[in-house]
């Protein structure tokens, strides 16, 4: 919790999906001063130049004047729209709307504590909001990737090791990726595009590589058995002293 409140009174912001527009949360954050992003869904109504609309009804009305980059490093540019809005149960706090236009889809939504001045500011803040999906990426890779969800264990402690592991491999393929995207190439050549999030394809030629190594290393750690006699033969040596008795 400390961290969290550390990281609340730095100066970036506090970037939270659809899950952080929720009432409760606007008036804590509101009442503590908090510089918070947050993508906004359809179901309350804003205050926006005298009227109360949804967050779609006010993206269809309002013309973006601003274009920007739609990542950081990415030569793909959107536009956007900044606009002042309120809350029904907060009118006295003014916060600010962006409004993003990114292909076929409804425009994305974001609204924020901060008063952006200027499409930098504005471009900075979606840019800080597409950077969380890299975290969000990493936990459902992690998840999925290593079948995660599937282990059974009873221990907290086993189960912190566990993701400990997979997160070691996970910083392990992203070494692998910073590198060039060999191994992508190498794992599925008949991809023609290279995919933007290609971990998957990097675990699924690490397993295919390790599956072989199975059979071909095997020999070499395998601890040999003693075979037992058969069952025919193990009163062989009582049968020749008799006979020699005899």
């Amino acid at each position: 919790m400390e961290t969290v409140q550390r990281h609340l009174h730095s100066h970036p912001p506090w970037v939270i999906d659809r899950s952080g527009d929720r009432g409760r949360l606007w008036a804590a954050w509101l009442q503590a001063g908090r510089a918070v992003l947050v993508r906004a869904t359809n179901r309350r109504y804003w205050q926006w130049r005298g009227r109360w609309l949804t967050a779609q009804q006010i993206a269809r009305e309002l013309p973006m004047r601003h274009r920007g980059q739609f990542r950081r490093g990415s030569a793909k540019s959107v536009r956007f729209a900044l606009t002042q809005v309120h809350l029904r149960e907060h009118s006295e706090h003014a916060l600010t709307m962006i409004v993003v236009r990114h292909g076929k889809r409804e425009p994305l939504v974001l609204v924020t504590t901060r008063q952006v001045r200027g499409r930098r500011q504005g471009e900075r803040l979606i840019q800080a909001y597409l950077d969380r999906w890299a975290c969000e990426e990493g936990y459902r890779f992690t998840k999925q990737g290593f079948a995660l969800e599937s282990v059974q264990a009873r221990r907290f402690a086993t189960l912190a090791n566990l993701v400990a592991l997979a997160s070691l491999a996970l910083a392990l393929l992203a070494a692998h990726v910073d590198r060039g995207h060999a191994l992508v190439g190498h794992a599925k050549p008949q991809k023609q595009k290279r995919p933007n999030f290609p971990f998957y394809t990097l675990l699924a030629g690490f397993q295919r590589l390790f599956a072989g190594a199975r059979h071909t290393f095997h020999r070499w750690w395998r601890t040999r058995t003693p075979t037992s006699p058969p069952i025919n033969d193990l009163f062989a040596d009582q049968r020749t002293l008799l006979y020699q008795r005899l």
